[in-house]
């Protein structure tokens, strides 16, 4: 590297190397140059000689090799070798020449001087012309000086961004783990020192009123100009073991060597590890108490970036995050949010250093699931055995996944805690702790083929990684415990905050800018920080020198919401997968095909509703003029549809979401009535509509019409009174009126498809069913009820306990549509349902018989379920076969047993039976104008074949003779084969009877048969 060298006066430039591990050395050209005389051990002025040192010179402290650049009377800025920064510039963009903006007399002479300063040190220089003008702008520094900055916001337009990316925080701060002695390094005009291009110096030219000037050196301000710097900064700085930089990094102002802790990125890094800084930290003790919202999701805002620091973070500000849900729009300031404000002060300022994460050291990370949020910490064991946190983490869960099971949110704790700190993880055996003992098998490969799908696509996500799942009780679980039941609210969480939320505990996306980081604005003073803000602003932190520490982002800023991957969006408008919208030349169809529904509705009606629909009309303008690119200022109309904008689209007139039609809100009764007009339940109503219609809030409306339905509702039976919880059970008055349900196993030894066992008993006649099933999910128990149901009939009312399955919303659905009640026996009570858990005992037995006994126990349930029925039961005194059906059942054992006697209501019913016979008979046979057939024995017939025919094969078979007459119209023929009668028809040779040839009475209404044409293109030929 070049550096300009002063000594006692004098200033030469100097050419050094940077090497590993060498002693600084100052080359024998510098020393003749700057006159150097070394004496004793020390560097002597031009001027001192030898013999006036004093005797113990050679005992003093020697004086730095190497020194910045002093400030002088000839202004200069190094110059990086080697690098030139070429501008990439958007060709299609259009240059822009702006104008000069007028300057205020009392600095326009301090503009020219420092125009004089940088063109003598060669950072900018004079031109004729450019294609890219930009103006300046003036700001006076509080110390009188100004600073002048260039306004490149037109030509950052046309810029394209160098992909070189910044270090992350946590990367550089993982990298200073286990140092004991720090230093710091500023660069002194740091993008002043890096060459720009001859091709790129347009872009940067400017107007003053001395005239048009642009940069040779990098300005700041360009947008690629960050970028730029630390690509330049990490190829001189290669190689070099526990060196980083970001962004910047010479000014001898800002350096500091050989301490043992170190302000660095807003925090202050030592051997015991990270604390927050103390100037901010300041800053926030010092903040007054919020005065309104704004002023309190700053303040939020700026605790959360310390949230790392903070354990139970989310409780202690839980007060002042209260004010922010206040429905009233006058902001409140509660006793409580007061007691809040001072107390996470409190514990800011006594905050514990974290340690720095350690690669060689193993890592742990704890999780916990409460029944509203999530939390983890990750931690790592020290050579002493002693467990320091790194980073603790909450995150509130959404409405969907609170109803998830326990197991299923302690799963997806451990699955969001691992993905969050995946940087740290990946590549590394680690050990995942939980309280929740089933994940340290449903989270391996033991768990294959046992967890639930949710859990195991979950399950499927960690396998990149190498982990050790332990149990850990709840007691010993106390951080990430209390962090899941104390979360940081989620921003998708509508419901919890009315503002975007503060960002997450250790989320890089909400880390304020350093304070040395360049900006726009070009430094003054040796700084290269961006320009401070007003005296009143409410900043983070106090500005040093002309840099100030810049404030984190505001909580509605897109840097401050915590990432989307883990947490679940807000509740979404969309009830299923989008499909394409339909092709614009099948419009008229498909409009056609929508207002075809019923007849009471018209291709007029709902062209006419679409047009004077002013929701419509607002959407198909928002549509067609693009959407914005955030919903905040959004009219209350058009918002609800914002989360599904990208699938509504406009064709003719119409608004369509996917292929399906949004229709106007004036339409929506009647087409919820048309589609319920045949009374089906909810479910098929709205798959009904669903397939071609779409509206906000469409299931709603259709499941109160539906409540709302006169006849619907007018069928509804009277379910019997639910008994006491006292014994006996009261017994319904006949079979299957009431039935009690239950879910046996899983049966370990039995195979995938057979793992569970659905039950069902009848109250009345003690009828068992049983089915064995993969699963026990809701879809499962309702499609077992349906198949017994359609062969015994829908009960009154089912007995179950209280199992997710049967207080699902889909089972009570399923039962409404049946008007069956629904009774649930006490919680952590089986006796209640007494009645299926006896029988369950009794199959559980003979399962376990058949497994003892080495045989498939399947099918000795089916032999088990036919025995049972049989048998009389000890409470009914009567099998559950004869109860139900009325008879009893034919086994092996009824065999030896007489048959019944015939009753006299077996009587009665084949007495009715015989009568409806013989009519049927008389109608048909005189309907048909059939009559007995006269065929005998011997006679030829030939046989019509009752399949279709191809053309060219003959339609009856060959003669052939009857041989014996079998019944009253059956005959065998020679063939052996047996035919109908209506088949056959008498050979030619025969001989006809008299009886033959007299026509019957009876008037033949005779089948109308087909009229067989000539084709039409057989009239084009002669015969």
């Amino acid at each position: 590297m070049s550096a300009d060298v002063s000594l006692h006066g004098r200033t030469a430039p100097g050419t050094f190397f940077i090497v590993e591990n060498g002693t600084p050395l100052l080359g024998r050209d510098l020393m003749t140059v700057l006159c150097v005389r070394i004496a004793n051990n020390r560097v002597l002025p031009p001027d001192t000689s030898t013999s006036a040192l004093p005797p113990d010179a050679s005992a003093s402290p020697p004086t730095p090799v190497l020194q910045c650049t002093a400030a002088s009377s000839t202004p200069t800025f190094g110059c990086a070798k080697s690098f030139v920064h070429r501008v990439k510039v958007d060709a299609s963009v259009t240059p822009v020449h702006q104008k000069l903006c007028r300057l205020p007399l009392s600095v326009t002479g301090a503009v020219s001087d420092e125009l004089k300063r940088l063109l003598a040190a060669g950072v900018i220089e004079p031109i004729d012309a450019s294609a890219w003008v930009s103006p300046i702008v003036v700001i006076q520094k509080k110390s009188g000086k100004i600073r002048m900055c260039v306004d490149l916001r037109e030509p950052n337009k046309a810029v394209i961004i160098d992909a070189f990316p910044l270090p992350h925080m946590d990367k550089l701060l993982s990298s200073l783990q286990g140092s004991t002695v720090f230093s710091s390094i500023d660069l002194a005009n740091a993008y002043y020192q890096v060459p720009l291009s001859e091709e790129s110096r347009d872009l940067t030219a400017f107007i003053t009123h001395d005239g048009l000037f642009r940069f040779c050196r990098v300005p700041y301000g360009l947008a690629s100009a960050p970028s730029a710097f630390q690509k330049m900064m990490s190829i001189v700085l290669a190689d070099l073991p526990g060196v980083e930089s970001y962004i910047d990094g010479l000014n001898d102002d800002k350096c500091r060597f050989s301490e043992t802790s170190l302000p660095f990125l807003g925090h202050t890094v030592s051997a015991d590890g990270l604390l927050p800084d103390a100037v901010r930290i300041q800053a926030v003790v010092d903040a007054p108490a919020p005065t309104d919202a704004t002023t309190l999701r700053s303040f939020l805002g700026l605790l959360s970036w310390y949230s790392k620091f903070l354990h139970n973070h989310a409780t202690v500000v839980e007060p002042m995050r209260v004010c922010l849900r206040q429905t009233d729009s006058a902001f409140e300031w509660t006793d409580e949010a007061q007691a809040s404000f001072e107390t996470v002060k409190q514990m800011l300022v006594n905050s514990q250093a974290l340690a720095l994460f350690d690669p060689s050291r193993h890592t742990i990370i704890s999780t916990d699931a409460s029944d509203y949020g999530l939390g983890a910490v990750m931690s790592q064991v020290g050579p002493d055995n002693v467990e320091r946190t790194v980073a603790f983490a909450s995150r509130t869960l959404s409405a969907a996944e609170r109803k998830y099971a326990v197991v299923e949110k302690e799963a997806l704790a451990c699955v969001w805690a691992v993905e969050r700190w995946r940087i740290y993880l990946w590549g590394r055996r680690f050990t995942l702790k939980t309280d929740h003992q089933a994940l340290t098998t449903l989270l391996t490969t033991k768990g294959v083929g046992r967890a639930g799908l949710r859990v195991a696509r979950w399950s499927a996500r960690l396998m990149p990684y190498t982990y050790d799942v332990i149990y850990r009780p709840g007691s010993e679980n106390a951080p990430a415990d209390c962090m899941s039941r104390l979360p940081l609210p989620a921003a998708s969480l509508a419901d919890d905050s009315p503002a975007a939320a503060p960002p997450a505990d250790d989320s890089p996306a909400a880390a304020p800018p350093a304070d040395d980081s360049p900006a726009a604005a070009p430094p003054a003073d040796d700084s290269p920080a961006a320009a401070p803000p007003a005296d009143d602003s409410p900043a983070a932190a106090p500005p040093a020198d002309d840099s100030p520490a810049a404030a984190p982002p505001a909580d509605d800023s897109p840097a401050a919401a915590p990432p989307a991957d883990d947490s679940p969006a807000a509740a979404s408008l969309a009830d299923d997968t989008p499909v394409a919208a339909p092709p614009a030349d099948d419009d008229a169809e498909y409009v056609a095909l929508l207002t075809t529904a019923h007849q009471s509705l018209s291709a007029a009606d709902l062209d006419s509703a679409c047009a004077s629909c002013p929701e419509l009309a607002m959407l198909r303008t928002i549509i067609t003029c693009g959407w914005p690119p955030s919903p905040k200022g959004l009219d209350p109309v058009p918002l609800p549809y914002y989360p599904l904008h990208l699938e509504l689209s406009v064709k003719d007139n119409f608004v369509f979401r996917g292929s399906r039609l949004l229709v106007p809100v004036v339409l929506h009764p009647a087409l919820i009535s048309i589609a319920h007009e045949s009374h089906q339940g909810v479910v098929r109503t709205k798959q009904r509509l669903r397939e071609l219609y779409w509206w906000p809030k469409m299931d709603a409306q259709v499941l109160g019409a539906i409540r709302a339905c006169h006849l619907c509702q007018s069928n509804d039976k009277t379910a019997n009174p639910r008994p006491g919880p006292l014994q006996p059970v009261p017994l319904p008055e006949g079979p299957w009126q009431k039935v009690a349900m239950d879910i046996v196993g899983p049966f370990d030894t039995a195979a995938a498809a057979c793992r569970y066992a659905i039950t069902m008993t009848d109250y009345y006649s003690k009828w068992p069913e049983v089915a064995f099933t993969r699963d026990i999910t809701t879809d499962t128990v309702l499609a077992f009820m349906s198949s017994v149901f359609s062969r015994h009939g829908n009960p009154l009312n089912v007995v179950t306990d209280n199992g997710v399955q049967f207080t699902s919303a889909s089972f009570a659905s399923f039962l409404k549509d049946r008007q069956i009640s629904h009774n649930r026996s006490s919680l952590y009570y089986p006796a209640a349902n007494g009645a299926i858990e006896r029988f369950n005992r009794v199959l559980k037995q003979t399962i376990q018989l058949a497994i003892q006994q080495h045989q498939p126990w399947k099918p000795a349930v089916v032999d088990f379920l036919q025995v049972y029925r049989a048998t009389p039961h000890a409470t009914t005194g009567s099998s559950p076969f004869k109860l139900l059906h009325g008879r009893p059942m034919r086994t092996k054992l009824t065999l030896l047993t007489p048959a019944p006697e015939c009753t006299a209501a077996k009587m009665d019913i084949r007495h009715r039976v015989s009568q409806q016979q013989r009519k049927m008979k008389a109608y048909t046979d005189a309907k048909r104008g059939a009559r007995p057939p006269a065929f005998q024995k011997g006679d030829r017939v030939r046989v019509r074949k009752p399949l279709h025919v191809p053309k060219g094969h003959q339609r009856f078979s060959a003669p052939l003779t009857i041989r014996e007459k079998v019944g009253d119209s059956t005959y065998i023929l020679s063939n052996g084969k047996t035919w109908n009668a209506s088949h056959l028809t008498v050979f030619p040779d025969t001989a006809t009877t008299d009886e033959d040839t007299v026509e019957s009475p009876v008037d033949r209404s005779p089948r109308p048969r087909r009229n067989s044409c000539q084709p039409g293109w057989l009239r084009d030929y002669a015969t």
